[in-house]
């Protein structure tokens, strides 16, 4: 990364130098939503806080500086580098590629938007990008170092982004747009005002209308009638999104109510929420250990321990406060086995929210697969795993693991 920085093309341009450190240093973390126009202008040319960046232009006309450059520096100068870095039109987040051999500049055919390839699918050079990957992270955060005040091992990064681009290439394998279906919070809601534990097919069938709102039938019928999630949902699917700039283009996001039994047999699925706000994840219950159950008599949510370990309590519970709670993540095979289901469930909503941060952030992803038993070149097979998190002005925080499993049969 500092022979890019310290080429000829941007040696006598110091800001646009500090512009792709900038954006490479944020992407290599993970931290892509702070790679905005507006996060920019603050950080890498002094625009103060809130200043207006439709009116102001400098982001834009640098990027076109920066890709230009970067350009030249690969079809030139950097002719041999294995790695090379683009920046798409339209996009501020980097992407490093590794060096094409039927291309001279190595840039992706499809205008850099090709999603990383599934372990299945790897070219037979795959492995160059592990040595390609630790050296530009160390080399990366020497760089950047002057506005970092600590910086994670050079190693631990080789391995973060590693099995973080094998885990997100095997839900995005571009064989049809992954599906991310949403919560029903009204559904959630339901259930808990009557104090009951409604299933799929009552979910399928709408009887749990029925079921629910027998003190106040129209009351159900109105909330069951809205098509409301959570914000925490909507907050991880921005993260996915982020993750790379060719999800927005291979994602579809579908409301609980709308998905249909032969998505999850056919696609790559990611799930967001327990069974109770949705239903669809009881399809995998019986795969998993860790599982979200209501108790009527005190109106609380749980996961239940299905086989606990020797020191393993049977229930994990929020706490009554909401500062401490409980989330979990299964990455299992489809109903048709032909693909992925992700489920990211929590006790409450930020749980959700918490689950979705621990999958899309490089470090957390590699400590998540790593205590489940995998290594960084692969391959990822089923797992799942408990969070336990705490909660710093209503959102997740300290997310630890507590425990992994392998799925049952």
């Amino acid at each position: 990364m500092l022979r890019v920085a310290d080429s000829s093309a941007f040696a006598k341009a110091p800001v646009l130098r500090k512009f792709l450190l900038y954006v490479c240093d944020q992407a290599i973390r993970g931290q892509t939503a702070e790679i905005k126009e507006q996060q920019i202008g603050c950080e890498v040319f002094g625009r103060p806080p809130g200043y207006n960046a439709a009116e102001d232009n400098i982001v834009r006309v640098r990027a076109r500086e920066v890709r230009q450059r970067l350009e030249k520096y690969f079809q030139s100068e950097g002719k041999s580098e294995p790695l090379v870095i683009t920046i798409p039109k339209g996009h501020y987040v980097p992407i490093f590629e590794v060096r094409r051999a039927d291309g001279p500049s190595g840039a992706v055919k499809d205008g850099g938007q090709r999603p990383w390839k599934s372990s299945a699918s790897r070219s037979p050079h795959w492995w160059l990008w592990i040595p390609v990957a630790a050296l530009v992270a160390s080399v990366l955060y020497w760089a950047v170092a002057r506005y970092r005040s600590s910086v994670p091992p050079p190693a631990a990064w080789e391995h973060s982004v590693a099995a973080y681009r094998l885990f997100w290439g095997q839900l995005y394998d571009r064989k049809q747009p992954t599906l991310v279906v949403a919560a029903d919070s009204n559904f959630a809601l339901l259930q808990d005002m009557s104090r009951q534990n409604l299933g799929l097919q009552d979910y399928i069938d709408r009887s749990y209308v029925q079921s629910a709102g027998s003190a106040h039938p129209d009351a159900a019928r109105l909330i069951a009638g809205r098509q409301y999630t959570s914000l925490a949902d909507i907050n991880v699917v921005a993260r996915i999104l982020q993750i790379h700039p060719s999800f927005a283009q291979w994602t579809q996001v579908r409301f609980a109510r709308h998905a249909e039994i032969r998505d999850f047999k056919t696609r790559n699925v990611i799930l967001l929420g327990s069974s109770r706000g949705n239903p669809w994840a009881e399809l995998f219950e019986r795969q998993l250990n860790f599982l979200a159950r209501y108790d009527p008599a005190d109106g609380r949510v749980y996961f239940e321990n299905v086989a606990p370990r020797p020191g393993e309590p049977s229930r994990f519970v929020r706490a009554e406060t909401g500062i401490e709670d409980f989330a979990t993540v299964a990455l299992l095979r489809n109903l048709g086995d032909s693909g992925w289901v992700l489920i990211l469930s929590g006790l409450s909503s930020f749980g959700t929210e918490a689950a979705g941060e621990a999958v899309s952030r490089p470090d957390l992803c590699w400590q998540l697969l790593r205590t489940a038993g995998f290594a960084a070149d692969g391959p990822i097979g089923p797992f799942e795993a408990l969070l336990k998190l705490k909660a710093v002005a209503g959102g997740p925080a300290h997310i630890n693991i507590v425990a992994c499993r392998t799925p049952r049969s």
